[in-house]
């Protein structure tokens, strides 16, 4: 948005108003990207269209779109020069359930996620096809993390375990 501010020739504050943008998070969005090094622009697509005006066509064409999956108003793909991250579906909630991250050419990595009826992370899914399953107690809170990595079955380990195991390796 900001690059189209620049090519267009109107004020930031014109523009947040045909685009319903509040213009004090617009300036401090630009002076913080001016303060950083180059920073590659990012399109954000929703339903397979760009949010940005810019040639919305060419950039999101190869977004996911549509009704399946629960993509309809959704965020279903973020894009940038150097990567691609692509949200394939979504739970009845909004919840994501499964993404593809993509960085130079080929078909990108896969992810998958399920959920609980109490919104807590049930399975996580990685390309390797390892799966990690996290189990929770009745107040909520995680008791452990199970997974495999490709049948090789890695046993539950409680979360103290996990903890010590984290100040080992930091301290």
């Amino acid at each position: 948005m900001i690059s189209e501010q620049q090519r267009s020739g109107h004020s930031a504050t014109a523009l947040c108003r045909e685009r319903g943008i509040g213009v004090t998070h617009f300036l401090q969005f630009r002076r913080k990207l001016s303060e950083a090094h180059v920073t590659p622009e990012v399109i954000d697509c929703y339903d397979g269209k760009a949010i940005q005006c810019a040639e919305p066509a060419r950039d999101c064409r190869t977004a996911p779109a549509g009704a399946s999956n629960h993509l309809y108003g959704r965020l279903t793909m973020v894009k940038s020069s150097v990567s691609e991250t692509r949200y394939e579906a979504y739970d009845a909630l909004g919840r994501v359930t499964a993404h593809r991250q993509k960085t130079g050419t080929g078909d990108g990595y896969g992810f998958g996620y399920s959920y609980t009826l109490a919104n807590g992370l049930k399975t996580e899914t990685y390309p390797s096809g390892r799966v990690l399953t996290t189990t929770y107690l009745a107040n909520g809170r995680v008791a452990g993390v199970t997974g495999y990595i490709l049948s090789q079955v890695v046993r539950p380990r409680p979360i103290r375990v996990l903890r010590e195991h984290l100040q080992k390796r930091v301290g």
